[in-house]
C-alpha cells in the first residue's frame, strides 16, 4: 500500500525515480552492495518495464558495469529500440574505448538500423581489440556475406573456427 511505497521510496529517493519499476530496486540494492564491497556479485531478473527510460537510469549508473549496459543494450535492440540503444552505448563508448563488447553491440545496432557500413566498421574495431573475438568474427562475416562478399566471409568464418573449433556460434 501506500505506507510501504512511501517508506521504499524513502530509502532510495536519491538514487532512484519514483517511476522505475520495482525491479529497479532489487537492481540498485544490489549495485549498491557490489559497490561498497558487501557482495562480489549478483544474479538479477528483470521485467519488460526495465526498457523504459527511467529505469534505464539504474542500470546506466555504473559505468564498471559493461556487462549490464550491453545486456540491456540488447534488450532495447530486441524489442525495436535500436536508437535508445545507440544512445545508452555511444557514451559507454566514450568512457571506455578499449571494450570489445561496446563496439560488437554498436555496430549489431547499426546493422538493425540498416547501416551496413558503420556496422561493419565497428565490428572492424572489436576485432582490433580482441583479433579472435569470435562474435565479431561471425557478425562481420554474416554481414559481408549478406552483401555478397563471400570471399571475405569465408575468410573470417575460417579465423573463427581457427580460434574456437568447438563455438556453436561458427
Amino acid at each position: 500500500g501506500n505506507e510501504y511505497t512511501e517508506a521504499l521510496w524513502s530509502v532510495f529517493d536519491d538514487r532512484l525515480p519514483h517511476s522505475s519499476d520495482l525491479c529497479c530496486y532489487f537492481h540498485e540494492k544490489a549495485r549498491a552492495q557490489i559497490q561498497s564491497g558487501r557482495t562480489g556479485r549478483a544474479g538479477l531478473l528483470a521485467t519488460q518495464g526495465i526498457r523504459g527510460q527511467a529505469n534505464r537510469r539504474v542500470l546506466a549508473r555504473e559505468p564498471a558495469r559493461l556487462e549490464a549496459l550491453v545486456s540491456l543494450a540488447n534488450l532495447l535492440r530486441a524489442h525495436g529500440q535500436s536508437q535508445a540503444a545507440e544512445a545508452l552505448l555511444s557514451p559507454a563508448l566514450e568512457r571506455d574505448p578499449g571494450a570489445p563488447e561496446l563496439w560488437l553491440t554498436l555496430g549489431s545496432t547499426f546493422r538493425d538500423m540498416g547501416n551496413a557500413d558503420r556496422a561493419a566498421a565497428h565490428y572492424r574495431k572489436a576485432l582490433a581489440r580482441r583479433p579472435g573475438y569470435v562474435a565479431a568474427l561471425a557478425n562481420l562475416a554474416d554481414l559481408l556475406s549478406d552483401e555478397g562478399n563471400t570471399q571475405e566471409a569465408l575468410t573470417l568464418y575460417d579465423r573463427a573456427l581457427q580460434s574456437e573449433p568447438a563455438n556453436p556460434q561458427v
